[in-house]
């Protein structure tokens, strides 16, 4: 059986929804570690699994990743067969106004839909008042660093930071020095920290975006940030094995 998203549509790594949305058992960092993604309208699922709950277990080219992933079955309407929409790259220019459209929202781990999920409030009505944090993660509002990316080009990325350290090419670099010269608009800076890997969207010669956890969106100044990132990690050219010591550098727009 299959099904197709007809809203925005959290994906979990566990059945348990309602559960998850009334206690909201957030981590250390305040994350709902068990949101995946958000897969947008339109999505297809291939449902595995029935749950009398009403939840499906699922699984979804947008997100091959080696763990089970549920969602709920009122986000989705079932469909006869399979079937795919063409997804096409938007020119340069509107990924990046749609980039500074973003500055602001706040920073959710595996979010990646800023305008957060309406039908949250009736589906999983809340028992008590929510702390804004709480808010946030239960409308499930915000973006984190690849989400950032994934929302502005509708989906046609992959979907996390890991993946994204693969795609394109990286830029050949003799010397550091000369980074500010070669990058171009959309550039990815990607790299490993404490929670899996970060990625940073260049936006002109003088801007990057990122998504960061304490101050969600933010955009600053590419000379500093890519200083700041140098004093503790080395350039190299490819993406794959990645290491807490390196970065890289990758070219995906044509």
């Amino acid at each position: 059986m299959f099904c197709e998203a007809i809203l925005p549509t959290p994906i979990l790594s566990n059945p348990d929804f309602s559960r998850i949305f009334r206690e909201f058992p957030l981590d250390s960092r305040g994350h709902l570690r068990e949101l995946e993604m958000i897969a947008l309208p339109k999505t297809i699922f291939h449902v595995k699994k029935r749950y009398p709950t009403g939840i499906y277990e699922i699984q979804t080219d947008i997100y091959p990743i080696d763990k089970k992933l549920f969602i709920d079955h009122r986000f989705v309407q079932e469909i006869n067969k399979r079937s795919f929409a063409n997804k096409m790259l938007l020119p340069s220019v509107v990924l990046q106004k749609r980039l500074l459209g973003l500055e602001g929202v706040p920073y959710l781990w595996g979010g990646n839909y800023s305008n957060g999920i309406p039908q949250m409030h009736s589906f999983y009505p809340p028992e008590r008042e929510l702390t804004p944090k709480e808010k946030i993660t239960w409308s499930c509002k915000g973006v984190d660093c690849s989400g950032l990316l994934y929302q502005v080009t509708e989906g046609l990325l992959p979907r996390n930071a890991s993946w994204i350290a693969k795609i394109g090419y990286p830029l050949v670099l003799k010397k550091e020095s000369t980074m500010l010269s070669k990058v171009l608009p959309l550039d990815v800076i990607v790299y490993r920290e404490e929670m899996g890997h970060h990625l940073i969207i260049i936006l002109d010669e003088k801007h990057c975006i990122e998504s960061r956890e304490k101050n969600g969106v933010v955009i600053t100044d590419l000379f500093s940030r890519l200083e700041e990132i140098t004093q503790s990690k080395r350039y190299v050219y490819e993406g794959e094995g990645l290491m807490c010591n390196t970065f890289t550098i990758r070219r995906w727009y044509p």
